[in-house]
């Protein structure tokens, strides 16, 4: 019993205290929220057809192994290669649309009787 428990206090300590394999991604989409120039790149990019996009990210991407970009960062722009995340993201560069996650802790902060 004492063993089981001590694994599952390790789990939940690795899990609470490791970097979520989205973070970097995240954290590449709220730059890009906050900066213009920086959205306005990834716009330009994420507005492509999928083949062109799949290239042109392909190619930044090596670009950035050559000049030895942050992996992390390298990381970030990767996830863009998927269909279904650069629509998600260009939707959300486009426009002013607040994340589900960012939308539910908005909503839970209003008083009572309110949402």
């Amino acid at each position: 019993m004492c063993g089981n428990w001590i694994r599952r206090l390790s789990r939940y300590m690795n899990r609470f205290f490791s970097q979520r394999d989205d973070e970097p991604f995240v954290r590449l989409m709220s730059v890009a929220r906050e900066d213009a120039d920086i959205r306005a790149q990834l716009i330009s990019i994420l507005q492509q057809d999928p083949f062109n996009r799949k290239s042109r990210l392909n190619t930044w991407i090596r670009t950035m192994q050559l000049q030895h970009a942050p992996k992390s960062f390298i990381h970030a722009v990767t996830y863009l290669l998927e269909d279904e995340t650069a629509d998600k993201a260009l939707q959300l560069l486009s426009g002013d649309q607040v994340p589900d996650c960012a939308r539910k802790a908005t909503d839970d902060e209003q008083p009572a009787g309110q949402n």
